[in-house]
């Protein structure tokens, strides 16, 4: 296991952390352990999300070759790592979480809500079954709690797009929205449906808290081995969606349809070329970056699409009611210089 950054102006990865495994090795022999400070080996569909509250990533993993195999325990981690932006010496892993309860949960979706102060995680697969259960973590008290639906919820599914919806928590304070796209039930065909989630409920819909809402739509990406790559753009206000190698789908939170806009030199979708494939979207220079992972030994390849070459977009710098405060802004601008004291907007 090995933690690495992209950095687009040079177009270079940079390795952060490294527990030693060879990169030759099955990732399984030898298997190391999770440790207080380092992520062991045997993580390879493992969730990661970040909070920009916090400049924070967040890893939740499980011992896959343990638990699978049967040649070790089913532990589930829960690991943090402080950013460099407030933490140029990029200190340790912190080991939040090592527990077998709640139980190890893989291959699922994972974001950060900004308004609420946790991390949510949605279905993928717990003890080796697909579900469409949820479970949020609160670093504030380190404790992962189980969410208790109130309406009927998205059918079970692993690999699906997630998003934190800015747009409408803009419009309705004190709601979050968070959407959820496609995935696959058994990685032999992707699904193309599009749910939103309520946790706090919507007064304007008369939601109870933690409700689901199926949302009619049609046009949308579906091709499988992509199902990871969805990713907000805070600077349309918009959900991007990898297509094929050339198409990109855009998401439009307002008026709820998909537009398809034409690019060039994108991956070939699996299962031609590669699969395990992750899209995010960069504010600093407002483009997509994509890694897709390869399949049998082909490399892992790095894309990049500069989103003013397909949709020209600019606002102007203030506040949002989901960014940061003052200069220091979550939403498609920079963040300021390094070290700059973190002050906690919400």
């Amino acid at each position: 296991f090995d933690l690495v950054t992209f950095d687009q102006p040079t177009n270079t990865w940079t390795e952060l952390s490294f527990n030693g495994q060879s990169g030759a090795s099955s990732g399984c022999s030898p298997l190391t352990a999770d440790t207080a400070s380092m992520p062991g080996t045997g993580h390879p569909t493992a969730n990661m999300a970040y909070d920009w509250r916090h400049s924070m990533f967040f890893l939740h993993a499980r011992v896959a070759c343990g638990g699978i195999s049967g040649g070790g325990p089913d532990l589930t981690s829960m690991f943090s790592w402080l950013d460099f932006i407030t933490n140029p010496a990029t200190g340790p892993w912190t080991r939040q979480i090592a527990s077998t309860n709640p139980p190890e949960r893989w291959d699922g979706a994972m974001v950060y809500d900004p308004l609420n102060n946790r991390l949510v995680e949605f279905a993928g697969l717990v003890s080796q079954s697909v579900v469409n259960t949820m479970q949020t973590y609160s670093l504030s008290t380190n404790t992962m709690s189980t969410v208790t639906y109130a309406n009927a919820a998205p059918p079970a599914r692993m690999d699906a797009g997630i998003w934190f919806d800015h747009y409408y928590s803009d419009r309705h304070p004190g709601e979050v929205r968070i959407g959820i796209y496609g995935g696959s039930l058994d990685q032999a065909k992707s699904l193309t449906d599009l749910w939103y989630f309520y946790p706090n409920g919507s007064a304007s819909q008369a939601l109870a808290k933690n409700s689901w809402q199926p949302i009619t739509q049609s046009g949308g990406p579906s091709c499988l081995a992509f199902g990871f790559a969805v990713d907000y753009d805070t600077l349309r206000d918009v959900v991007w969606a990898y297509k094929d190698s050339t198409h990109l789908s855009k998401w439009d939170l307002a008026t709820s349809t998909w537009t398809d806009y034409s690019v060039t030199g994108g991956p070939v979708p699996y299962p031609s070329t590669g699969a395990n494939c992750n899209m995010v979207y960069d504010s600093a220079n407002d483009q997509l970056i994509l890694t897709v992972g390869g399949s049998g030994s082909s490399s892992v390849q790095t894309y990049s699409v500069d989103l003013q070459t397909v949709v020209a977009a600019s606002r102007p710098a203030g506040n949002y009611p989901t960014d940061m405060a003052g200069t220091y802004l979550a939403r498609g601008l920079k963040y300021p210089a390094l070290n700059t004291p973190y002050i906690d907007p919400l």
